[in-house]
């Protein structure tokens, strides 16, 4: 858990942020996007089922025919803070959320593998950067094991 220490108008106050890493702006934008998300779910003028989000990165189900008509409601919110681009389902296929997720016809779940953006460097923590060793060791056995994570259920 990352602790942030912080003086706001003269008073002190403390941040428990989740794990190293992600810090206070990442808490901003979680607030940010549960308010943005109830917003669009009340007033949008096609229903709005399932909505999943992480950090810039969401996945929504919809009526595919409703699909750009729910993308202009959720752009007309607050169109110069926040705008949604859509991708679209290719061959059962749709890269989302870091995944890639593949509908199997024949079980009817979801299969997902890791996907990464064409602009994603690979550098998570830099060599020589001033991590302890632990922390080096647990970001490669975090990817490992997401790797091996090859269906959701």
């Amino acid at each position: 858990m990352a602790v942030w220490s912080v003086v706001f108008n003269g008073k002190h106050y403390i941040l428990e942020s989740g794990p190293i890493g992600l810090g206070a702006t990442v808490e901003d934008a979680v607030i940010y996007m549960e308010e943005f998300q109830i917003c669009a779910m009340q007033t949008s003028p096609y229903p709005i089922n399932q909505w999943y989000w992480y950090v810039d990165d969401s996945e929504m189900k919809c009526k595919e025919d409703q699909s750009e008509r729910v993308l202009e409601h959720l752009n007309s919110i607050k169109p110069d803070v926040i705008i949604f681009t859509k991708g679209n389902q290719v061959e059962d296929t749709l890269p989302v959320l870091d995944l890639k997720q593949k509908v199997n016809k024949e079980t009817k779940q979801v299969e997902c593998t890791v996907h990464y953006e064409k602009t994603h460097t690979n550098i998570n923590v830099k060599e020589k950067s001033n991590h302890p060793p632990y922390i080096k060791k647990s970001i490669i056995k975090g990817f490992a094991h997401r790797s091996s994570k090859s269906i959701m259920r």
